[in-house]
């Protein structure tokens, strides 16, 4: 008899614990337990459960409860709940589930077009490697940083991920056309969950269907590792990349934050990422030191 997987399935408190010490030992942020204080872009102090993670080790009830506890002081606390499907616009994460799985079935259930991408990609010639993050740290954080900056995103200072590859379990897959590194993923182990926030493809690595490569390559390394879970990052509710990873059989799961008003957080800053991915990547990576610690949303 099989066990139950839980789609909405939270991190482990362990998790939750070693990612707080890669905050303090990187970001400037103060602890006031359990919360971290952000000061907003006003000066505010907002009251973080767990910054820059796009849920928790919550369940609803416990959320609830804590942002309780937290009184009158202005909150932010992220959780899973798979009660209701998610509106267009809504954050999601996209989960698929492997556990009771074979890379075989899991290849038949995708479409035509996925997998003819995948053939494509080994016809040319792509090829993959896993390795430790601290051994191509550079590599990745280059990856990273062109990516977020594209995206108009602020960038994670190095050291929050130096952190986290010494007290996490971190690794790092790479795509290759020749000796030309075309794509990357960072995968972070929680037990049988495996969460993978930061997949990034060069404009090349596109052309020659790095990214379908890449899943692909992460899906059956999970299932032959026992993963049960295989989180793929948060969305947007109804954008391209939410539909792209619904094609590869992910469901997807509403990411709730209590504390935050704005009816969607993509509009919010939707104007300040356009303004972002126009600036060079030396101006943004200058200005991230400066905001990172000031985005209570993020």
């Amino acid at each position: 008899m099989t066990h139950q997987i839980e789609v909405d399935k939270p991190f482990s408190k362990n998790f939750i614990e070693r990612w707080g010490e890669s905050i303090r030992d990187s970001t400037s942020m103060r602890k006031l337990d359990p919360f971290f204080v952000v000061k907003d872009v006003w000066g505010r102090n907002v009251l973080v459960y767990i910054p820059f993670l796009s849920y928790t080790d919550l369940k609803p009830s416990a959320a609830i409860s804590l942002a309780e506890s937290a009184g009158n002081n202005s909150c932010r606390i992220r959780f899973l709940s798979s009660e209701s499907p998610p509106k267009p616009g809504d954050p999601v994460v996209s989960r698929l589930i492997l556990a009771n799985k074979s890379a075989e079935i899991v290849w038949k259930s995708l479409p035509s077009e996925i997998r003819n991408r995948v053939r494509l990609a080994e016809k040319i010639g792509l090829s993959v490697a896993t390795t430790g993050l601290e051994s191509q740290f550079n590599e990745f954080y280059d990856f990273y940083s062109s990516a977020q900056s594209r995206l108009g995103m602020p960038i994670l200072p190095k050291k929050f991920f130096r952190s986290l590859a010494e007290t996490g379990d971190t690794s790092l897959t790479l795509i290759f056309h020749g000796k030309k590194s075309v794509g990357c993923a960072l995968q972070i182990r929680d037990e049988k969950l495996a969460w993978i926030p930061w997949i990034c493809t060069t404009i090349d690595g596109r052309r020659l269907a790095s990214s379908d490569f890449l899943y692909w390559h992460l899906i059956a390394q999970g299932i032959e590792e026992g993963i049960e879970i295989l989180d793929f990052g948060r969305s947007e509710s109804g954008s391209g990349v939410c539909n792209f990873k619904q094609k590869w059989g992910c469901t997807m799961v509403p990411v709730i934050t209590l504390g935050f008003r704005s009816a969607s957080i993509y509009k919010k800053y939707a104007l300040a990422q356009k303004i972002w991915s126009a600036l060079p990547l030396s101006v943004t990576s200058n200005l991230s030191r400066k905001v990172i610690s000031r985005l209570p949303d993020l």
